[in-house]
């Protein structure tokens, strides 16, 4: 269910440019920040797969700040990535702002 809320997300996104600078936020409102914890950690176990198979370059930003969010909301240290996807993403996602995202993450 988030993963196709999200991709409906990134399918209006890549079709009506943006009207509205809260857009991240609100997308965060409505599917992230009324996760619990453990349901956060699950989605995020899912998610990093969902980073490597569906790349885009247009939607870069998006996908790292909700990574960010998921992240945040998980609140935990546990480790939700193997090492093989966390460099194939960091090989991925190279605008420095995602850089920078990602390695605060995934230290």
């Amino acid at each position: 269910m988030f993963l196709d809320d999200l991709n409906d997300f990134l399918d209006d996104l890549n079709t009506n440019p943006i009207t509205d600078e809260w857009y991240m936020s609100n997308f965060a409102d409505k599917h992230i920040k009324i996760l619990e914890s453990y349901e956060a950690f699950d989605i995020l176990k899912q998610f990093v797969i969902y980073m490597i198979e569906k790349y885009d370059e247009k939607s870069e930003y998006e996908i790292v700040e909700i990574l960010r969010y998921l992240k945040y909301q998980a609140n935990t240290n546990e480790k939700f990535y193997r090492d093989i996807q966390k460099q194939k993403i960091m090989e991925l996602y190279k605008q420095e702002n995602s850089q920078n995202i990602l390695n605060e993450i995934f230290r």
